[in-house]
């Protein structure tokens, strides 16, 4: 059995805090992780230009970097094959997929920060409202686009314009734009677009309607893919993936996530019964945060191994590395 856990990995100092708490909150986790052997591996998001979970998905999906390119260009492709259910059956090898999210764009004392997108949830009617507002800037470029999600839209931008991928409007949550993606690095043509829609979003009702709700704006578009099609392999084990920490984790909430993971651990615990009845099943659990990916191993008990207590690996001193 496979299990995937994104935003299980907490950064210190908050993971060294939630440490000493974790049993009693999680103990089905807490026991996996201490019957354990672990792989840990270290993921740069600069070099990759994803996260850790985005870059597990990619490579479970069979994609690869690019020459020229990190591996998060391929999110365009893969995200564009979620939201279509499948590849198309002859792609157009040499048109890269470039997809751009709703974003928003936070000025601050220090610089522009791009909060988590999980934070905004547009609506379909939302969305459709704000791209119907900018279709003729986009016309006007030669730009195509069209919706796949509320909050995803594909989009072709001229080869001319040079543009390349910096990062997934995950991996850039929270953090500082001038340091991780300075505005010199966007093509002199997609910033005068992005101007013009900031301006023409600024006071759309949509925003309006959203302010009067105590939501954050939709004031900007963050662009990211790139990648051609590639042939994805098929993984070669089927994986449940419990994503339920990731908007907290995402977000710093860290009460939030607290509380998400103990409804998780109750999700988990009738599996771990299930292995332990079946004890010919070995468990694989694979966690994410935001510079590591941690894979755990939990081999299987056959005959009279299973009566034997279970090894117990000390967890705490990996869980609560630094990033």
């Amino acid at each position: 059995m496979l299990i995937v856990l994104p935003g299980a990995l907490p950064s210190s100092p908050v993971s060294a805090s939630l440490a000493a708490r974790l049993p009693s909150i999680a103990p089905t986790l807490v026991a996996w992780m201490a019957q354990s052997r672990r792989e840990i591996r270290p993921f740069d998001i600069r070099r990759n230009g994803c996260t850790p979970y985005e870059g597990w998905l990619l490579e479970q999906a069979g994609y690869a970097a690019q020459p020229g390119q990190p591996l998060g260009a391929a999110l365009g492709p893969w995200r564009l094959s979620q939201a279509l259910s499948a590849l198309p059956e002859n792609p157009p090898a040499d048109r890269p997929v470039w997809l751009v999210d709703l974003v928003h764009l936070a000025l601050g004392s220090e610089g522009a920060t791009l909060l988590p997108p999980s934070a905004l949830d547009p609506g379909r009617e939302e969305s459709t409202a704000l791209f119907d507002a900018i279709h003729p800037l986009l016309e006007g470029d030669g730009i195509e686009a069209h919706m796949l999600t509320p909050q995803t839209w594909q989009i072709q931008v001229p080869k001319a314009w040079n543009c390349q991928h910096l990062g997934t409007p995950d991996m850039l949550a929270g953090q500082r734009m001038d340091i991780l993606c300075p505005p010199r690095q966007l093509p002199q043509p997609w910033r005068r677009l992005l101007n013009e829609i900031q301006m023409t979003w600024h006071e759309h009702p949509v925003n309006l309607a959203r302010a009067e709700r105590g939501q954050t704006a939709l004031n900007s578009l963050w662009l990211y893919g790139g990648t051609r099609y590639q042939s994805g392999n098929t993984p070669p084990q089927a994986a449940t993936l419990f994503e339920d920490l990731l908007p907290a984790y995402t977000q710093g909430d860290w009460n939030t996530w607290i509380g998400q993971l103990e409804q998780l651990d109750h999700q988990l615990a009738p599996l771990s019964q299930e292995l332990d009845a079946a004890s010919g099943q070995p468990l694989t659990l694979v966690l994410t945060g935001s510079d590591r990916i941690v894979t755990l191993n939990r081999p299987a008990r056959h005959g009279w191994r299973r009566w034997l207590p279970k090894p117990k690996h000390d967890w705490i001193t990996w869980w609560s590395l630094p990033a």
